[in-house]
């Protein structure tokens, strides 16, 4: 027990007689021995252990009752002073107290909490996740990461933190401020993939600062070799427009593009946005057919007469796109004779066909002519019987003319094959029927 006093002077009060003069209290002249002298302990805890210290003075195991004692608390780095508990309450320190009795007192200390604020610049670009979250307590580590919202990129830290890296950590040993800033780039954004020979549109975007400049613009910039070089500038907005919003549509071959986008303003020129990559697929393998000749016959011109359809087969080879009997036609065999709904074209039309079928290398054989009712009485095939026979043309006539291309398997989606190109030769006129 602790005191802090001492029990008053009994000295005057009775005395019991001493009926055995041979007791332990009596000396040898008959006189009552001093009472024993009476120890306390003093038993000093610490919670937590690794809180701090707890030092008494004098330090000793035991002291005689009515001792002062006088107790020091010390924190450890991290940890605060709390108070005593036990045998003794309060927040002095140090702390006297008299024994009066054996005593138990703890010092205690609680880990000393750390303030993290973070802040974003400007306010909307972004946000910085912290890991592990509060609370915090002092030699906590923990780790940043700033996340920019779409138009921004993360610049630096600063504050407690000085790092252009994204990801950093730091140690906590008092209050602590981090400021992350970022910065407005244009964002470019687009299809994956492409499938054909189609145009894609690509989405550009961004924030535009408080000043206007008379040359603002962004530029949109393309390569074919890396995401990182060979680029080159392929679109651009009007200068001192300013949009927030843009796009811009390509038409590109088979092939891998990379996209990036810059603003410029009258203060600068904003960082690169991130490389957007469109994949651009082959797709169906087609041909297309384009009767592209002459429909006229003025002049002396007989392109007027002869070019009243034109006739396609396609086949392995070119002899045998030429043969009736041969010929591998996409629109299904000539056995009804019905060559104008199958595979002839109008003046100035086109047809495409679907070659995803034929072989690697193929050909196409364009048959120009004109054809009149189905002629019954020529005994051979449909295609002959559908020609009608020019007349006054002397000796063995030939009302049509026929031209050849070899292809070999092409990387864009659609070949195109022109009439003229393959019929070139011709001159079509007069004469030209009779040859």
């Amino acid at each position: 027990m602790l005191r802090t006093g001492y029990a008053a002077d009994d000295s005057d009060a009775a005395t019991p007689p001493d009926n055995d003069p041979g007791s332990a209290n009596d000396d040898d002249n008959g006189e009552a021995d001093d009472p024993p002298i009476q120890n306390a302990t003093l038993t000093l805890l610490v919670t937590p252990l690794a809180g701090g210290t707890a030092l008494k003075a004098p330090t000793a195991t035991s002291y005689p009752i009515g001792t002062r004692v006088t107790l020091t608390a010390t924190p450890e780095a991290g940890y605060l002073w709390v108070g005593w508990q036990g045998d003794a309450s309060g927040t002095a320190n140090p702390l006297t107290v008299t024994l009066s009795g054996d005593a138990v007192i703890t010092a205690r200390f609680v880990e000393q909490p750390v303030n993290l604020d973070l802040t974003v610049e400007p306010a909307a670009a972004g946000l910085i996740v912290a890991s592990p979250r509060e609370p915090y307590f002092y030699g906590d580590e923990v780790t940043l990461t700033a996340q920019a919202n779409r138009g921004y990129r993360f610049v630096a830290y600063s504050g407690a933190v000085v790092s252009t890296t994204a990801v950093a950590s730091l140690t906590l040993i008092e209050d602590t401020a981090v400021t992350a800033r970022f910065q407005s780039v244009p964002v470019v954004t687009g299809p994956a993939n492409v499938v054909g020979n189609v145009p894609f549109e690509l989405e550009i975007s961004y924030l535009w600062g408080s000043t206007a400049g008379s040359n603002d613009r962004l530029e949109l910039e393309e390569s074919t070799s890396s995401v990182s070089a060979g680029f080159t500038v392929v679109d651009r907005s009007n200068p001192g427009e300013r949009p927030a919003q843009a796009q811009s549509t390509l038409v590109r071959p088979v092939g891998i593009y990379h996209y990036r986008v810059r603003a410029f303003t009258n203060t600068g020129v904003s960082p690169y946005s991130d490389v957007w990559t469109v994949i651009r697929l082959a797709g169906p393998k087609r041909v297309r057919i384009v009767n592209d000749l002459p429909n006229n016959s003025s002049g002396g011109n007989d392109w007027g007469r002869l070019n009243q359809l034109v006739r396609v087969r396609i086949a392995s080879t070119a002899q045998q796109a030429l043969s009736d009997g041969n010929a591998e036609r996409l629109v299904g065999p000539d056995t009804v004779c019905n060559i104008l709904q199958t595979d002839s074209i109008a003046p100035g039309s086109f047809r495409e066909f679907d070659t995803a079928a034929m072989p690697r290398a193929y050909a196409v054989a364009i048959e120009a002519g004109f054809w009149g009712a189905y002629n019954t009485s020529v005994s051979q095939t449909c295609w002959t019987r559908q020609k009608t026979m020019v007349t006054n043309c002397a000796g063995q006539c030939c009302t049509t003319k026929t031209g050849t291309l070899s292809i070999i398997e092409h990387d864009i989606d659609t070949f195109e094959v022109k009439a003229s190109l393959l019929l070139a030769p011709y001159t079509w006129t007069n004469s030209a029927f009779c040859q």
